[in-house]
């Protein structure tokens, strides 16, 4: 089920069309009375009420018969988030046990969207910020294909602010984002490359184009991994930490698009370059550093052959 395509039909203000007869709950899309593309649930399980965002106004209406849930976008700007919504309602509730079952799935998810679209943080990432969580996405992609999707997925800390941005197995690996036209890698605190084992440096060069270019954005980054997911848990955990992360479709939606120039990977052991606590000054409890891309290729690896 394609809903970008289903909304590509004309609809009349007020008019709805059942989206697959065959899908055990009772799924409506149409426009509503104000012209706005609008998804509608009918069931004769009680709903409680539900509130919107500044995208999407969503309405409970209590007839004789049934309750009618109403989502309705009212940025044409989110459309491809707003699908992406409606596409975990359908496909979470296609194997629902009972009807009362399906309403309570349905909620749960436009909740967990909700929060999605209205994420704690109200501010736009920073182009840095965009930059880095960008990289980590794409690197968490490419552990996907390495190891189980779900223990790839558990290895991702960086949104948790902690020293390693990926931990697994018996290694770890740091993620950095540097735009292509820099010499330089910025290393932001003296733990990020500090480890008694070996991990790895994984460095990608980014160009900054028009937001009209086909290039990455955090939006079609975040598509392909959810793509690359056949479990619904694994969905909500990924969701979760990149709500925590601080990305906020409403504001950073395809604001920041990049074209990927380089991807190297680096072994990080007690011979690469770095400051680490042991060799500076105890009364020195923060530092940041900027290590030169020309001066570590004696220990760069292959970055397709990463295990």
């Amino acid at each position: 089920m394609d809903f970008s395509t289903l909304f590509s039909g004309s609809f009349k203000p007020g008019s709805y069309k059942i989206i697959d007869p065959n899908h055990p709950l009772e799924f409506y899309i149409g426009c509503d009375d104000n012209g706005y593309k609008t998804f509608v649930f009918i069931t004769s399980n009680k709903i409680d009420e539900l509130s919107g965002t500044k995208s999407i106004d969503v309405k409970v209406v209590k007839t004789p018969s049934d309750y009618r849930l109403f989502i309705s976008l009212t940025n044409n700007d989110m459309l491809d988030i707003y699908c992406k919504l409606l596409q975990d309602i359908f496909d979470s509730t296609k194997d629902v046990s009972n009807k009362a079952a399906g309403t309570k799935e349905v909620c749960k998810r436009y909740l967990k969207w909700r929060a999605f679209f209205h994420s704690k943080k109200e501010k736009s990432l920073t182009e840095e910020e965009t930059m880095g969580l960008i990289g980590e996405l794409l690197f968490l992609k490419k552990l996907m294909g390495i190891y189980p999707k779900r223990q790839a997925i558990d290895s991702w800390s960086g949104c948790e602010l902690t020293h390693k941005d990926f931990s697994i197995g018996n290694t770890w690996f740091e993620v950095k984002t540097t735009a292509v036209s820099s010499d330089s890698i910025k290393i932001s605190s003296l733990e990020q490359l500090d480890s008694d084992i070996n991990g790895n440096l994984i460095v990608y060069s980014v160009e900054k184009m028009a937001p009209e270019f086909d290039g990455v954005s955090l939006l079609k980054v975040y598509n392909w991994l959810m793509e690359d997911l056949d479990n619904q848990q694994d969905k909500d955990v990924l969701t979760d930490k990149i709500i925590e992360a601080g990305f906020n479709p409403s504001v950073d939606v395809n604001k920041y698009v990049c074209r990927l120039v380089d991807k190297k990977a680096f072994v990080v052991d007690e011979n690469f370059p770095k400051i680490t606590h042991s060799m500076v000054n105890a009364a020195i409890s923060k530092a940041e550093y900027s290590i030169l891309k020309t001066q570590i290729s004696d220990f760069e690896e292959d970055y397709e052959q990463l295990r």
